[in-house]
Parts: structure tokens; C-alpha cells; sequence
């Protein structure tokens, strides 16, 4: 199962998954200003890297799906810099 990431605008991303998922759960409600929008069923969180960095390093790069605006924008997401975020991964622990 994969979380589903999509910007809103300059200031929100929208997080969503298929099934109920306690440790997704447990990580959306990690993020700082994150809330649960029950009448869209999706987190809503403020877009910055801090944060996303923080998903990555919480739920695992490989559990993270960006829509195509993200994945263009945010270099966290961009496919050419998967080793080198992966290695960063590894050295930490």
C-alpha cells in the first residue's frame, strides 16, 4: 500500500491511501500542522521540505507516490536523485 501525495496549492499537500493504516496514521499525525479532512478523506499538510523530508524518513521513500506537479517541483521526488537519497538513508543508520 502506498501514500498518495498531491499538492493543493504553494502552501498544502494532500496525503490519502486506499486502506486504514494505523502507522499511516501514526505518521500524518507526526507532521506539524497536520489535519485529518474527514469529509475528503485525506491528510492535509503544510508543504514544506522539512516536513516531507520528515514523511520520507517516517514512512520510506519507496511508500510515497507524488502527483506529477510535485514530482516536477520538489527535488525530493525527483527519480535522478533516488540513489543519492537512498544512500543518505543508509548512512543514517
Amino acid at each position: 500500500m502506498t501514500i498518495m501525495l498531491v499538492k493543493v496549492d504553494e502552501y498544502k499537500i494532500r496525503a490519502s491511501w486506499k486502506e486504514f493504516n494505523t502507522d499511516y496514521v501514526k505518521c500524518m499525525k507526526s507532521l506539524k500542522g497536520s489535519r485529518w479532512k474527514p469529509e475528503l478523506k485525506v491528510w492535509e499538510f503544510p508543504y514544506t521540505l522539512h516536513l516531507l523530508e520528515q514523511l520520507i524518513e517516517l514512512a520510506g521513500y519507496e511508500q510515497l507516490r507524488a502527483d506529477s506537479v510535485l514530482m516536477e517541483e520538489c527535488y525530493l521526488f525527483h527519480p535522478d536523485d533516488l540513489d543519492s537519497r537512498n544512500q543518505r538513508t543508509a548512512n543514517r543508520g
